[in-house]
């Protein structure tokens, strides 16, 4: 397509301001010459956007071509012989897997763009690079004075905090879950009084939050996964407890309401087993601490009310590992440092070896067979150490803190 340059611009001229004679100005001071090169790289900036505005050329392209050009040259000012490609190098898998999980998550797909090669290797190994990529995600909560929408990740191989980005408001005593590898996050409380109904996702690959669809309540509530559907249960609306239970299905965006718990309850922990949501604890809508449990089948509705357990708790943290779900501190009158687990078999409570500290208000995961207890509270002092619980050996080890104190906050296993 043939263009007239003096039209690119609009309907004048194209009109170069007055430039030097370059050739017969040899003794040109030096701030002729800087200015003289400032002006030809505006030039040339403004000419790209018009020949880019016209759809005369690409951007990207003229990029490429520039690149391809300057490579060249640097081969032609440095003669060596090419022996080996990027590909050929990348493709023992002792190789590319070990730079693929360097890379991580977000810069491996760049990594496969770079050939069709090696788009085949990363492919072959997508599923070793995600396990090799999981990480521990803390984010929110309170730091004893304000909410927090900061958020860091745990490498357990490096044993290491890396700042994560922000959500995009500050809140604390939400529900969270992980859908094929993105995290949600729903509800919370904004601050003493105001509870929330917005929810927001971290997508791993692009590392950034996105808003999802608002819950039909306002609530801050425990929440477990069943499925590939999130489910919210109970928690507080601002006003009082609540007994009731909400689903959230990722692939329509669209919530759906249940039947109610057996009990009304806040502050109460939550996990998910063998298909069915396990409810524990909390405190009731005249604030008495409560010990019972319950569970419910989200394909049968059937609810059921099951052994209480040993101790009365609220806030606490839990998590099934092996079967069993582990229930951790939490409070009473001050914090505990005691554990019990359900196991869900035989529906009977047991004794664990007590926590190294007592918390209230931590979060809990499991990461590579490992009952990771984050953050939370101890004689008004929040809390920024974690520690984990290895069943095989059954006991606690205490790991490096996080950067912030935390309580309240949430967490989430996943690649990252």
């Amino acid at each position: 397509m043939a263009t007239n340059l003096k039209t690119l611009s609009g309907s004048r001229p194209f009109e170069r301001a007055p430039f030097p004679d370059l050739t017969a100005t040899a003794s040109l001071p030096s701030d002729g010459w800087r200015d003289a090169v400032t002006e030809l790289r505006e030039e040339s900036a403004a000419l790209l956007d018009c020949l880019a505005a016209a759809g005369v050329l690409s951007l990207d392209t003229f990029l490429a071509q520039v690149h391809r050009r300057r490579f060249e040259a640097a081969r032609c000012a440095h003669p060596c012989t090419w022996d080996v490609s990027l590909s050929d190098a990348l493709s023992p898998l002792s190789v590319i897997l070990p730079t693929a999980c360097f890379a991580g998550l977000a810069c491996a797909p760049a990594l496969a763009a770079a050939s069709q090669s090696i788009a085949q290797s990363c492919a072959t190994i997508h599923s070793s690079v995600q396990d090799a990529c999981v990480r521990l995600y803390v984010c929110g909560g309170i730091d004893g004075h304000q909410p927090l929408s900061s958020c860091e990740r745990f490498d357990p191989e490096t044993r290491t905090w890396e700042i994560m980005p922000s959500l995009s408001q500050p809140r604390y005593d939400a529900a969270a879950a992980v859908i094929a590898g993105r995290f949600y996050i729903l509800g919370g409380l904004a601050d003493e009084e105001y509870s929330l109904n917005s929810a927001e996702i971290f997508e791993p690959a692009t590392q950034s939050w996105d808003v999802v669809p608002l819950m039909a309540q306002p609530r801050c509530g425990a929440s477990a996964v069943v499925g590939k559907l999130v489910y919210v249960c109970g928690g507080l609306d601002g006003e009082e407890a609540l007994n009731s239970i909400e689903r959230f299905d990722p692939t329509t965006g669209v919530w759906e309401e249940l039947p109610s718990m057996l009990e009304q309850r806040y502050h109460a922990v939550a996990a998910a087993y063998a298909g069915s949501l396990y409810i524990c604890g909390g405190l009731d809508n005249s604030e008495g601490v409560l010990r019972s449990a319950e569970s419910f089948n989200p394909k049968t509705y059937l609810q059921e009310a099951l052994p209480s357990m040993a101790h009365m708790r609220y806030s606490a943290s839990a998590a099934f590992l092996g079967g069993h779900m582990y229930v951790c501190g939490g409070g009473e009158q001050r914090a505990q440092k005691t554990v019990e687990r359900f196991n869900a078999l035989t529906k009977s409570w047991e004794e664990c070896p007590p926590m190294s500290q007592a918390r209230c208000c931590a979060t809990a995961a499991v990461l590579a067979a490992r009952l990771y207890v984050c953050g939370g509270q101890t004689n008004k002092q929040s809390l920024n150490s974690i520690e984990r619980f290895d069943q095989s050996l059954g006991r606690w080890e205490t790991l490096a803190p996080m950067h912030q104190c935390r309580m309240q906050a949430v967490i989430a296993v996943m690649p990252g």
